[in-house]
């Protein structure tokens, strides 16, 4: 994934999901978001900003070349998910 292409999987999957846990049109299409390949995306600002509820473990990603991180959960009110390696 790049930049602009896990924009777009992002807002698919939660449009599909409020909690991004059920989402199988996007899984379809994207795959598993707990398993996405994101080693080509610098810019995470604001990714998942606003979402009420966000249950989707991302601590298995490979974010070393990520150079923007800055409120990329910032107005999650429930999130309840693993970040840790």
């Amino acid at each position: 994934m790049d930049n602009a292409s896990i924009r777009v999987a992002v807002k698919e999957w939660l449009a599909e999901s409020a909690d991004g846990r059920s989402s199988p049109k996007a899984r379809a299409k994207w795959g598993a978001m707990e398993q996405w390949r994101v080693g080509g995306v610098t810019d995470f600002r604001e990714l998942f900003r606003g979402r009420a509820v966000f249950s989707v473990e991302v601590g298995g990603w490979g974010v070393s070349g990520a150079t923007k991180m800055m409120q990329l959960f910032k107005g999650c009110a429930a999130f309840c998910a693993d970040l840790s390696l």
